[in-house]
């Protein structure tokens, strides 16, 4: 089965049950969460033990985490 590797944009309630859902996913790995608040951006990063955060979708998109 193929693995992916998933950027998530926003760090909303729906952002964070999104999460969730993909953790639970063998297939899945967050790797990144972009936003514009970056100390909000850092929280979840580590609330959801997720490797890298980006205040920009460029810089997430160049990235090549995802």
């Amino acid at each position: 089965m193929k693995h992916y590797n998933w950027g998530i944009l926003g760090t909303s309630s729906v952002a964070e049950l999104f999460v969730e859902g993909l953790q639970h996913l063998p297939q899945a790995t967050v790797t990144a969460v972009c936003a514009r608040n970056e100390a909000k951006t850092n929280r979840f990063a580590k609330k959801y033990s997720i490797s890298s955060s980006f205040t920009s979708l460029d810089e997430l998109l160049q990235s090549g985490l995802i």
